[in-house]
């Protein structure tokens, strides 16, 4: 595995997703970066070509030449680094599996997630119900936790 590749399987590991398809012995952090790959080539090249495109007219002296190459790059760039945002969302959001719980879920069953909702917050608006966490009282929810009206919602092993 080159290091590009760890890197990269380190960095979108800590999911929700990838956490279920890992012990399938899936990685979807490979998929992902074979789809992202061609856009991180062009984006290079763009930044290259429009760097030395702006290096060269600004040193000639043709200032709104040198404006319009940066300008043009920086935009392209932008387009580029939209779609990567893009398509990695796609890959990030809880959205399907939300969905997925949607169908199986009777109007009385609960939705329990193991572990601090980070990675997979997006559960509570996609559901459109109350998230109930097991072994969550970790980073940005400890504070709330600790308050009376989420007596219920926080719960440990034995709670469970």
């Amino acid at each position: 595995m080159r290091a590009l590749d760890r890197f990269v399987e380190a960095m979108f590991s800590t999911d929700v997703y990838s956490r279920m398809v890992q012990p399938q012995g899936d990685s979807y952090a490979m998929l992902l970066l074979g789809k992202l790959i061609l856009l991180f080539q062009s984006g290079w090249l763009i930044l290259l070509l429009g760097a030395m495109s702006t290096l060269i007219f600004g040193v000639r002296r043709n200032l709104r030449l040198a404006f319009g190459c940066f300008l043009l790059m920086a935009i392209v760039l932008l387009v580029i680094v939209g779609k990567m945002l893009s398509l990695a969302g796609e890959y990030r959001s809880v959205k399907s599996l939300a969905a997925m719980l949607l169908e199986r879920l009777g109007p009385a069953d609960l939705v329990i997630h193991e572990g601090p909702l980070e990675n997979s917050a997006g559960l509570t608006f996609y559901t459109g119900r109350q998230i109930h966490v097991v072994d969550g009282r970790r980073g940005g929810l400890h504070f709330g936790s600790c308050f009376p009206d989420t007596a219920g919602l926080f719960l440990d092993g034995e709670g469970l």
